[in-house]
């Protein structure tokens, strides 16, 4: 006996249509359009924002609300993280940090002030260097 089974996605579609009346109506009204959802069903999800305007009111606020429990939740996540961040350890890299760009622009000030230095036979830029 030959069974006439769906394959298991094409149910998971049936069932996602048959939970979204104004899909559902959409679909009846213009069969043609049945290939063209089914495969954005299958590639997006059934969560992704194409499908928000065949949802019924219950399910975009089931769905808002998990978005918004996702923020909380993201949050939530955020503030223990930077709760565990070792600020004292933080400022001393900044202190170390702000020193070596000080000691930097004064390395670069001295170079300035060689180069702008009037440069003749008695005024000897680099000591060392003998003539």
């Amino acid at each position: 006996m030959v069974s006439n089974k769906l394959h298991p996605s094409v149910e998971q579609f049936r069932e996602f249509v048959n939970n979204h009346p104004k899909l559902k109506k959409e679909l009846r009204s213009n069969r043609e359009n049945l290939q063209h959802y089914y495969e954005k069903w299958l590639l997006l999800g059934e969560d992704d924002p194409f499908f928000d305007d065949y949802r019924s009111d219950d399910h975009h606020d089931q769905s808002q609300e998990k978005k918004s429990t996702d923020k909380k939740e993201w949050m939530n996540q955020f503030v223990h993280m930077v709760d565990q961040v070792n600020w004292e350890n933080i400022n001393g890299h900044i202190h170390h940090l702000n020193g070596a760009l000080g000691n930097l622009q004064t390395l670069v000030k001295q170079f300035q002030e060689m180069k702008s230095s009037p440069k003749g036979p008695g005024n000897n830029n680099f000591p060392f260097l003998k003539d």
